[in-house]
């Protein structure tokens, strides 16, 4: 209620006192207006000469009034009636009001929910705040918004959401929920409803199969049979908490009006199902269980039933790396941890049965990953074969049994070749290189000869059988035995059944022997020598060996070489069979042809380019006197005689006893090398000596002698 006063100053400006009485026109209109004024209107009032009276009128209302207008009048005694002032107002007031102050929600689904519509109008002047009074509302019902403003002259909405949680069998009375107005009295309201249970004929099932950690979405289809579009909020519970979220959807599902609409629910599992057998060993599947729950607008719902059948994993995925035999190789596996927690597994790798001995994989047997994160696991990979490998790795929460895996497959290819063995000998000498081969396996590997190729004649390999123990180390010699001077790359490759290939490559040296062989002759002039020269012939193919001599002395160099003669110009060579070699031989005569010294190279080659050599070092010397001769009397017997000399020369014959003599006569010049036979006869006489010598003299040399002796 609000009191206005307003004052009127009635002033006397004439000579003389006045009397007079003040009133309204229509007093009972003016005091329905709540108009009072501060004189009776059945007082006279007497005002003297510059005088003043006040007047106060005041207003007063107590409800809401409309615009007024009132004429306030002044009877002068003895006088007309005249107008002094006219009153208007105005009371601008609250009215607030409920359009209905009952709403019945009916029967409504425990657990769904009902919205109704309250209409609040706010008839009055000026705007109305209003506030729910939370005590006074049920549990059931929620009320949207619980305060607020209602503008003048204006209606307002509420929505009033029933949700019961507890059936009833009777239909229940909710009275007196209050809502307070500012300015005017609380206003109440009473609200009707029953909570009944979920019939069978809208309780459906929808059954889920899926691997564990691998999302299944299946869909259910609301209708919606009004006229407005339904806003709905589906609810999904779980039975337990170890399988809570596993069951997701939307959180709001919108449905046209007379319309249909789809929603998908994803079943992402992190665990997986198990079974349980009873007494007669039939297995049930033990489900991971929720319920997906639609509060329909119109007091309904639809209730599904949610079945989860978690099959364990799958590869997660395939990893397709590369590899070279007897090289390691380290791969990354990204490794998940579904969990927002830390998980640690155990690590563990499954090679086929059919998978080589000879294939090694490492790693940490366990493995911690922070929750939610990713995370490298390291794995060492080393095959000794070349091949296709596939295997399965798995990381297990022993806690939890569950577990992740993948497929890993390596494809290995050949081994690089080992760094290069540097191998250098003098040709047709022997040079060791000792080469280790590990054996990782369990059980003995032996390694023969026959298992090694090399692409060079000049290596052989010993022993010729090696047995490595299981986890140690076996050493096999590389024999180089180089027959050319030369630089060469090999490449020497073993093949093992058990350990795979391996690849050496090989920088063979051929050095020059430093040492050269030698033979010595030492000839008397006249006479000849025949010494043998052996050596070993290593090449295993048949050879033709092409025997050649040449001079050494500078002074000679042009002339022919005739005092060293080999006995064969070619030699066939079969292939040797053995890494010894097979022996050869060369029969070499010296005869020389001047007293000295005769120098000459022998050389002894294959088109192959193997080269034997020898110096040949030759030694001339003084004839020598020759055996003994014996001569029949009064017969001639001949003594070869052979010019040794490089040129021709003239020889002379005497005899230093008379008995023997020439029977013949030496013609001339004899060539060089030339033999001639000279016929010496024998003249006995009584009291002469039966021997003597002949003497062969040419200038410049000394005299060739042949003893002789006579016989009656």
């Amino acid at each position: 209620m609000c009191i206005r006063d307003r004052c009127i100053s009635l002033m006397n400006r004439s000579k003389k006192a006045v009397t007079f009485k003040l009133f309204p026109s229509s007093p009972e209109e003016f005091a329905k207006s709540c108009l009072s004024l501060s004189t009776n209107s059945d007082t006279e009032y007497t005002i003297k000469q510059n005088e003043t009276l006040p007047i106060e009128i005041c207003f007063q209302p107590t409800v809401r009034m409309p615009a007024f207008k009132h004429e306030l009048l002044l009877q002068i005694k003895d006088n007309e009636t005249r107008l002094l002032s006219t009153v208007a107002g105005v009371s601008h007031g609250i009215e607030v009001k409920f359009i209905e102050d009952t709403v019945d929600f009916g029967a409504v689904v425990r657990g769904s929910r009902l919205t109704k519509q309250v209409q609040m109008a706010n008839l009055g002047d000026i705007d109305a705040k209003f506030a729910w009074d939370k005590k006074t509302i049920p549990k059931s019902f929620t009320i949207t918004p619980e305060a607020g403003r209602v503008p003048a002259h204006e209606s307002f909405c509420f929505e009033v959401n029933y949700h019961p949680e507890k059936v009833n069998e009777e239909t229940m009375r909710y009275e007196k929920v209050t809502c307070k107005i500012e300015g005017m009295d609380t206003l109440l309201m009473n609200f009707v409803g029953r909570c009944v249970d979920q019939g069978k004929e809208n309780t459906k099932e929808l059954y889920f199969t899926t691997q564990v950690r691998v999302p299944k979405t299946m869909n259910v289809t609301v209708s919606n049979p009004s006229a407005a579009k339904w806003t709905i909020k589906p609810t999904i519970s779980t039975k337990v908490d170890s399988s809570k979220d596993f069951f997701k959807g939307k959180a709001v599902l919108e449905v046209p009006p007379k319309g249909n609409a789809t929603y998908d629910v994803t079943y992402l599992p992190l665990t997986m199902t198990k079974g349980s057998t009873d007494s007669t060993g039939k297995v049930t599947t033990l489900y991971h269980e929720a319920s997906l729950f639609f509060p329909l607008p119109d007091g309904t719902a639809l209730l599904y039933n949610l079945f989860g059948q978690s099959d364990p994993p799958t590869a997660l995925s395939t990893i397709q790396e590369s590899a070279k035999a007897k090289q390691q190789k380290y791969i990354a596996v990204p490794v998940k941890n579904w969990l927002n927690v830390v998980q640690r597994f155990s690590v563990s790798w499954k090679l086929p049965e059919s998978a080589d001995p000879a294939t090694f994989i490492r790693g940490a047997t366990t493995f911690d990953v922070a929750g939610g994160s990713t995370k490298d696991y390291k794995l060492n990979f080393l095959a000794y074969k070349e091949g296709a490998c596939t295997f399965t790795l798995t990381f297990k929460n022993e806690e939890t049994g569950e577990y992740i895996f993948y497929q890993i497959q390596i494809n290995v290819g050949p081994p690089e070749p080992y760094p290069e063995i540097e191998v250098a000998s003098i040709v047709r000498d022997s040079t060791i290189r000792v080469i280790t081969i590990e054996n990782p396996l369990s059980t003995a590997v032996t390694i023969t000869k026959s298992q090694f190729t090399v692409d060079s004649n000049y290596i052989f390999i010993t022993p010729d059988t090696v047995t490595i123990s299981p986890q140690r180390e076996g050493a096999i010699e590389i024999n180089f035995r180089p027959l050319v001077v030369e630089t060469k790359e090999a490449t020497l490759r073993l093949v093992n059944p058990d350990l795979g290939v391996f690849v050496y490559k090989l920088l063979l040296k051929g050095l020059k022997s430093t040492v050269q062989r030698s033979m010595h002759f030492k000839v008397s002039l006249g006479s000849e020598l025949v010494q043998t020269f052996r050596f070993i012939h290593y090449v295993k193919a048949p050879t033709t060996y092409t025997v050649k001599l040449q001079r050494l002395s500078d002074s000679s160099k042009d002339s022919p070489l005739t005092e060293f003669k080999a006995e064969q110009t070619t030699i066939q060579a079969p292939a040797a069979e053995s890494n010894s070699g097979t022996e050869l031989s060369l029969g070499v005569k010296f005869e020389p042809n001047t007293i000295g010294e005769s120098r000459a190279i022998l050389a002894i080659t294959s088109s192959e380019g193997v080269e034997y050599s020898c110096l040949l070092y030759g030694h001339g010397v003084a004839p020598q006197p020759q055996p003994i001769t014996r001569i029949q009397a009064g017969k001639a017997s001949a003594i070869d005689f052979r010019n040794p000399l490089s040129e021709k020369a003239e020889f002379a014959v005497r005899f230093d006893n008379p008995c023997f003599s020439l029977a013949n006569k030496l013609a001339g010049l004899l060539d060089a090398g030339k033999s001639v036979q000279l016929q010496v006869k024998f003249d006995y006489s009584e009291g002469q000596s039966n021997t003597g010598r002949m003497i062969v003299t040419t200038k410049g040399f000394p005299a060739w002698v042949y003893y002789l002796h006579g016989e009656k």
